[in-house]
């Protein structure tokens, strides 16, 4: 895949599981860097486990654990994003 979305950052909310690790695995093999957002401990290991995949891509990775129904959450996902 082509680097379209180089010096791009993607901010994937659920990044962790299913379509949302899918999607952030796409995401970076377009060029894109990544946060991934989960929402509870359970789906931790699973974030860890696609953030150490879009690493060994060459991109930069994130993850952010929060509740997105909370505003202040939302701001700081932000905030880790920039």
């Amino acid at each position: 895949m082509n680097d379209i979305l180089k010096n791009k950052v993607a901010i994937v909310t659920g990044g962790a599981k299913n379509l949302g690790g899918l999607t952030s695995k796409y995401l970076a093999t377009a060029g894109a860097d990544i946060l991934i957002h989960y929402h509870g401990n359970a789906a931790k290991d699973e974030a860890i486990l696609i953030a150490n995949e879009i690493k060994a891509l060459g991109r930069k990775v994130s993850i952010f654990q929060g509740d997105l129904s909370n505003p202040e959450v939302v701001s700081a996902m932000f905030e880790q994003a920039k």
